[in-house]
């Protein structure tokens, strides 16, 4: 069985999205916005960029990586509104929309602004912070047996930088938000696949916030083996408890009905959990769409 953080982390808040999500494949009564991902993800390969074409050596590198940025950008919004195999096709809602008057940005150029903006900042962080070393892996996949399970996981970037000769894990973000919608365990789960699959273990794992200014867009996190430890028991447990629960929705007949799926499955309802499920919907989680219903209705009593 494959389980990835993304898998793991909607796993252990709520089995009904995970089922939804990753084994029924269920088709969105709604579709999944996708304009809130577009920042950090062209954001993300143009680093990637930097650290895998050694773009460093380049005198005008800051130049090299803004030319490139209205493609990446291009790139990242064809793969985010076409369908694959495993996920329907997102769909942009751009602000002030009908249906999205929250949202982040106007148009396409609103968000090359922003990427733009973001490449002298993360170029200064670069240097701040000496993420220049030996070794340096960007976008490097971690997948790995445990326990007779592949854990999954792809790392932004990885390397031993050369002043300081310690071990680092990053991660990079788009979000506005220090605080809100991250998770340093994302991080452990990857220094625990690092551990398992090459025997390295990180000195620090951190978050690099790509809309802040360097030194302040650095937020590192210890790490350490009896945290990763932890973390690998509980992914195991909670491998055990997602192969028992298949085990006893195989013995039920009615085993694709929705109503029979919530008993091994059972949908864990609240405001953090439900706030952007796609599937917290009347026909699908019944729970979670009432949970969105009680927060508009309280939304709309405070205008």
């Amino acid at each position: 069985m494959y389980l990835s953080y993304s898998g793991f982390n909607i796993a252990i808040r709520c089995l009904f999205r995970w089922w939804n999500m990753y084994e029924n494949n269920t088709v969105l009564e709604k579709e999944d916005d996708v304009l809130g991902s577009l920042y950090g993800s062209t954001v993300g390969v143009l680093f990637e960029m930097f650290y895998q074409e050694r773009l460093w050596k380049n005198k005008d590198v800051c130049s090299v990586l803004e030319k490139r940025a209205p493609e990446v950008l291009d790139k990242a919004i064809k793969e985010a509104t076409t369908a694959t195999d495993w996920r329907p096709a997102g769909v942009i809602k751009w602000k002030h929309d009908e249906e999205n008057p929250r949202g982040l940005y106007y148009d396409k150029k609103d968000i090359l602004r922003d990427v733009i903006h973001a490449i002298p900042r993360g170029l200064q962080t670069i240097k701040d912070h000496k993420f220049i070393g030996k070794d340096v892996k960007a976008e490097m996949y971690l997948n790995t047996k445990i326990g007779g399970h592949t854990f999954g996981g792809r790392a932004d970037f990885v390397m031993t930088r050369y002043q300081h000769d310690d071990l680092v894990i990053l991660d990079g973000k788009g979000s506005r938000s220090k605080d809100r919608y991250v998770d340093e365990t994302q991080l452990f789960w990857y220094a625990l696949l690092l551990r398992e699959k090459h025997g390295k273990f990180p000195d620090w794992v951190g978050f690099v916030f790509w809309k802040y200014e360097s030194p302040y867009n650095v937020v590192k996190h210890e790490v350490t083996h009896p945290i990763v430890n932890e973390l690998k028991d509980k992914a195991l447990a909670l491998m055990r408890r997602i192969e028992d629960a298949k085990a006893e929705l195989d013995d039920d007949p009615q085993h694709l009905a929705l109503d029979a799926v919530r008993g091994p499955f059972p949908p864990r309802a609240s405001e953090d959990n439900c706030r952007f499920c796609p599937y917290a919907t009347p026909g699908v989680c019944r729970d979670g769409a009432d949970v969105l219903k009680k927060m508009e209705e309280r939304q709309a009593s405070r205008k």
